[in-house]
């Protein structure tokens, strides 16, 4: 096999010059000369993703690598190594092969607890979307590793305008935008939610968090209206959402976790907390539609509301928040009735 040595004055994908140093000792190690035989082109970029397919395909040389990085595998009770088959299209493998290679065989075998907090949560990833290994590398695709870079993303949330508005051609230079329907929402659910409700597993933080992060991927994938986006268009926009996560996980951002969790109850809709937050997309949808259809009536008709507010609330409490917010709000009177 040719693999291509990195250099320190050379960015490999981007990461830390100490990932490219501690690449070099792994490559140069006698266990891995023990099972490839390397040829060595100093100044050129190191080609991973073909190295880990190689790797991965070697049973008795990932046994062994793994062996050397954990030697007392059982003092980590919940790393996934512990509880997976090593197969080769297993992608759990191939981050926990990426975090050891990076890290592991040049601390001592001492296991970061970010490293840790990866390989717990890959463990608990939902299968029925993008594991948090796709995301990664997406990350890397997307040059997307320090925090400012993610923040420049999610600032520029205030500069994407919806597109729903921008399709009905609202007579106005200023249209809703990411930020400011998010704003709303959040707004909206910390007056009326309450602190606490009879619900298995309620948690009015995780509903605030999920509805500050669930539409900042739209800023990259671009807004695409809930009667248009295809199952593709979720996927994508999971994908994005999740590779912006990994970068706050590989910058120690502290709600990292947090934001990772909220996001996948949020993408499957999975507990009462998704639920509601929702709801509150729902809700917020149906505020700005009646904001514009009252103040600019001949853009849409009677037929335009009974169409742009077929989306409602479904759990009890964002029902009954509809009716306060929506129906019973004296600033929509002039055009409420219709949907009454």
């Amino acid at each position: 096999m040719r693999v291509l040595m990195p250099s320190p004055e050379l960015k490999f994908f981007g990461f830390r010059e100490c990932d490219i140093n501690n690449l070099q000792n792994i490559l140069s190690s006698d266990l891995l000369n023990d099972f490839i035989e390397l040829e060595t082109i100093e100044g050129q970029l190191f080609d991973f993703g073909s190295f880990v397919a190689y790797i991965i395909s070697n049973s008795e040389f990932r046994k062994a690598f793994i062996e050397s990085c954990y030697l007392k595998l059982e003092d980590y009770p919940n790393c996934i190594l512990n509880n997976m088959p090593l197969l080769p299209s297993e992608f759990s493998f191939k981050l926990n092969l990426f975090l050891l290679l990076i890290d592991s065989l040049y601390k001592n075998n001492n296991i970061d607890p970010l490293y840790l907090q990866f390989l717990e949560m890959d463990k608990r990833a939902y299968r029925k979307t993008n594991t948090l290994v796709d995301a990664f590398f997406e990350m890397c695709r997307l040059n997307l590793f320090t925090l400012i870079s993610v923040f420049n993303i999610f600032a520029e949330s205030n500069l994407l305008e919806r597109s729903g508005w921008v399709g009905t051609f609202v007579p106005t230079n200023h249209k809703e935008s990411i930020a400011e329907h998010m704003y709303v929402m959040y707004t909206m659910a910390n007056i009326y939610l309450p602190s606490k409700l009879d619900e298995p597993g309620y948690d009015k933080q995780q509903i605030l968090t999920m509805i500050m992060i669930h539409d900042l991927a739209e800023t990259l994938t671009g807004d695409i209206p809930h009667p248009n986006k295809t199952d593709m268009d979720e996927l994508k926009e999971d994908l994005i959402a999740k590779a912006l996560w990994c970068n706050l996980l590989y910058n120690s951002s502290p709600i990292a976790k947090d934001v990772y969790e909220a996001w996948n109850a949020w993408s499957l809709d999975l507990d009462i907390n998704a639920h509601i937050a929702h709801d509150f997309d729902a809700i917020q949808l149906n505020y700005q539609f009646f904001t514009y259809a009252c103040k600019y009536p001949e853009t849409y008709t009677d037929e335009n509301i009974l169409s742009w507010t077929r989306r409602r609330p479904k759990t009890e409490i964002g029902k009954e928040i509809y009716k306060k917010v929506i129906l019973d709000n004296p600033k929509f009177i002039n055009r409420i009735n219709v949907i009454k």
